[in-house]
C-alpha cells in the first residue's frame, strides 16, 4: 500500500471500532514517516480516546501546536481538557478556534461547557451564533445541534412557547431522521402539554406512552414498576446494565428521591439527569459491579422517570468527550 492508502485503511478501521488494528497501522506509518503531521494528528486523536494511552496522545498533539495542524490539535486538546476537568484551558482552546474551519465545532463546545456550568444565558448566546441565520440549511449538523440545545435550555427556563417555536424549525432538518421517532414524539407532546394545546389524537398517543402518562399524572407505583425492568439486562443495548436481584427497588427509589432533593442535575436535555453514589454495590454494567446510579427526572422536578446502574467516571468522560 502507498502512504495514503494505508492512512485511509487506518481511518476506516478506527471508524468501525477496530481501534487496536488502526493504531498498529498508524504507529507503523509514523516509523516510516516520522515528520508527517497527518499521521501524528490521526494517531494523537486515536490515543486520547483510550484512557491507557491518553497522556501519550496529549503529548503528541501538543507537539503539533507549532505546525500546520495546530488548529486540528487544539480542537482535540480542548475536548481532552474537558475530560480532565480543566475547563478554563478547554475554553481557551475553543475560543481560539472561533473564526477558523472549526468555528461551529468550537461554538457548540463552548455552549455545552456553559450549559454544564449552569450559565444558561451565556450558553444560549453561543448556540444562537450558529442557528440564528437567515436561512435554515436542512443538512447543517451544527445548526441542528445548536437548535436542539436551545430547545432544551428554553424548557429548563420554562419558556415553553419559545421552545415550541424552535421545535417547529427543528422539523426541517434531515438529521432528525436519525432520531428515534418516540423521542421526537415525546418532545412534541411534552411542549404541547405545557402549552395546553393537546389534540384528541394527542391524548390517545399519551395513553400508549409510559413517559407521557407519567408526565401528565405522575404515579410513584408506576415509576417503581418501570424501574424494576432494570432487574434484567437489556441485551439489545450496547451497555448491559441491571440491578442485582437482591436490591429492593422500592427502598432504593425512596432513598434516591431523598438524595436528589437538594441536588442540581449534572446535565439535562428533555429530562434532568443525576448521578448518585450508593453506599453499597447495587448492580453491574457489562459485568462490572457498581454503586453508581443514573437518575432521570422530569424537567425542574424530582419526579423520577427511570434510573439504572452506571459506571460514573467512564460515563461522564464519554458523554463529555463525544457529546452522546
Amino acid at each position: 500500500m502507498i502512504f495514503y492508502e494505508e492512512l485511509n485503511e487506518a481511518e476506516k478501521l478506527i471508524k468501525n471500532g477496530q481501534l487496536e488494528q488502526g493504531e498498529i497501522i498508524l504507529r507503523n506509518l509514523l516509523k516510516k514517516y516520522p515528520t508527517s503531521v497527518n499521521i501524528q494528528i490521526e494517531l494523537g486523536h486515536l490515543l486520547v480516546r483510550q484512557e491507557k494511552t491518553r497522556e501519550e496522545g496529549k503529548t503528541l498533539l501538543e507537539d503539533l501546536l507549532d505546525t500546520k495542524k495546530r488548529k486540528d490539535a487544539m480542537f482535540i486538546l480542548g475536548q481532552l481538557e474537558k475530560i480532565n476537568g480543566n475547563i478554563t484551558l478547554a475554553q481557551y482552546y475553543f475560543k481560539t478556534l472561533i473564526g477558523s474551519k472549526y468555528n461551529d465545532n468550537a461554538l457548540i463546545e463552548l455552549g455545552l461547557i456553559e450549559k454544564y456550568l449552569g450559565n444558561l444565558e451565556t450558553s444560549k448566546k453561543y448556540f444562537e451564533k450558529i442557528s440564528i441565520k437567515k436561512d435554515i440549511e436542512p443538512e447543517n449538523l451544527y445548526q441542528f445541534q445548536s437548535l436542539l440545545q436551545r430547545i432544551f435550555i428554553e424548557i429548563k427556563l420554562e419558556n415553553f412557547k419559545k421552545a415550541y417555536l424552535l421545535f417547529q424549525q427543528l422539523l426541517e432538518f434531515t438529521e432528525l431522521k436519525k432520531f428515534k421517532a418516540s423521542d421526537i414524539n415525546q418532545l412534541n407532546l411534552y411542549l404541547k402539554y405545557k402549552l395546553n394545546i393537546l389534540t384528541e389524537n394527542d391524548q390517545e398517543k399519551i395513553q400508549t406512552s409510559y413517559f407521557l402518562k407519567q408526565l401528565i399524572q405522575y404515579d410513584e407505583t408506576r415509576a417503581i414498576e418501570h424501574i424494576q425492568l432494570h432487574l434484567e439486562a437489556n441485551n439489545q443495548k450496547k451497555e448491559h446494565t441491571r440491578f442485582f436481584q437482591t436490591v429492593d427497588i422500592s427502598n432504593l427509589y425512596q432513598l434516591i428521591v431523598q438524595k436528589i432533593q437538594d441536588l442540581e442535575p449534572y446535565n439535562f436535555s428533555l429530562c434532568d439527569k443525576y448521578l448518585i453514589d450508593c453506599e453499597e454495590i447495587i448492580g453491574e454494567v457489562n459485568n462490572c459491579k457498581t454503586n453508581n446510579v443514573k437518575v432521570i427526572t422530569f424537567p425542574n422536578t424530582k419526579n423520577i422517570v427511570t434510573m439504572y446502574p452506571i459506571i460514573k467516571k467512564e460515563h461522564i468522560k464519554r458523554k463529555i468527550l463525544f457529546n452522546n
